[in-house]
């Protein structure tokens, strides 16, 4: 149904707290951001809100589409919504939904639901079809859409010095929620061996500590090691000087749909270094593979018999850490390939438009 003549309205059910594997309602606003100034209208549902299914039932919103985000975080509540309005539903995979959640027992069901459901299922990177095939063999019911990304423009200075980053310092960056998904513990397992071969060398997390238990085993492991600095999320206009800050922003994540951080990073033209997980391989071409031609690089991350865990070669991180903190001319050459690649590939106005014409299809206006 089109609210106001042709135009078209849109319900969006996002998530707006930080989950167990960190991913926030960032996607979803930042989509329904350009769609509002390409005519859409776009009511954003919190999923997380008890009066959110009796808002929708007493006519606050009047969509002619639910369109989720997350498999579970919000497909679930959508995929209701939509049965009982009898509405078209769209479903976003971020990432862990479909790399950790429908390997899961116990939620693999409820995934499943969600997916046999929807109308179509966009991801962000064809690497995740593999995965959900196994689930929906019908390639058309699937729609790739790659994640926009906006770069990043706040320039409110951050206090380095009274964060524990002297002027001398050289920054390893690790942005992003404290979680045994993001595999924090390997990144500050891993760097010890550098610290005696290259002066002044940090490594810096920015992020919450989203799980108490793990949150413990990272503090206990920082209070030996001065050379690791834990900070909280700082603003959205301070992260575009974090990044610059660093030498070398990096991703040891066990599983990735498209890591909001390292793309942002990529798109300011830094050199990152991620684990070689389809989540990261689809977004960055490894350098060490076609050298003069890449736009990052990637260690060796296997997989395992332990679910979504990958076993994480630490001498080549170390071995790929170093010989890009050793190469200041390589790190330059491709993080400015890095920030080309988003920007052809990884446009907001395109991922917006892309969705405007799955939504025309799906209800006609």
């Amino acid at each position: 149904m089109a609210a106001g003549g042709n135009r078209m309205e849109i319900l969006f059910g996002i998530c707006m707290v930080k989950s167990r594997y960190g991913e926030d309602d960032s996607y979803g606003r930042h989509l329904g951001a350009f769609l509002g100034r390409m005519g859409c209208r776009v009511s954003q549902l919190d999923i997380t809100s008890e009066n959110s299914p009796r808002e929708m039932a007493n006519g606050k919103f009047s969509p002619g589409l639910i369109h989720g985000f997350h498999l579970v975080k919000s497909g679930l509540i959508c995929q209701n919504i939509a049965i009982a309005a009898r509405l078209p539903f769209i479903i976003t995979c971020t990432g862990t939904d479909v790399f950790v959640d429908l390997q899961t027992p116990g939620l693999n069901e409820s995934v499943r639901s969600v997916l046999e459901s929807a109308e179509r299922v966009v991801v962000p990177t064809s690497a995740m079809l593999p995965y959900l095939r196994e689930v929906i063999p019908d390639y058309r019911r699937f729609s790739v859409i790659p994640k926009g990304v906006e770069i990043p423009t706040g320039m409110i200075p951050p206090d380095f010095k009274g964060s524990g980053i002297e002027t001398q310092d050289r920054v390893v960056l690790l942005p992003g929620p404290i979680l045994p998904v993001k595999n924090t513990l390997f990144a500050m397992q891993s760097m010890g061996p550098l610290i005696s071969r290259i002066p002044n060398l940090k490594l810096v997390l920015i992020g919450n500590l989203l799980d108490s238990e793990f949150g413990k085993s990272v503090k206990d492991l920082m209070a030996a090691q001065p050379w690791i600095v834990h900070l909280q999320e700082p603003p959205e206009e301070q992260m575009a000087l974090w990044y610059k800050r660093a030498e070398v922003v990096i991703n040891v994540s066990h599983a990735e749909g498209g890591c909001q951080n390292l793309l942002e990073a990529m798109s300011l033209g830094m050199p990152v270094l991620a684990s070689d997980i389809p989540g990261n391989r689809g977004y960055i071409i490894d350098e060490t593979d076609v050298s003069g031609k890449g736009t990052g690089f990637l260690y060796s991350a296997s997989p395992s018999l332990a679910g979504f865990q990958r076993i994480h070669e630490r001498e080549d991180f170390c071995k790929r850490l170093e010989f890009i903190l050793s190469h200041p001319e390589i790190r330059h050459e491709t993080g400015k390939r890095a920030a080309e690649w988003v920007k052809k590939y990884l446009n907001p106005e395109l991922e917006a438009f892309l969705y405007m014409e799955l939504y025309r299809e799906l209800t006609g206006v």
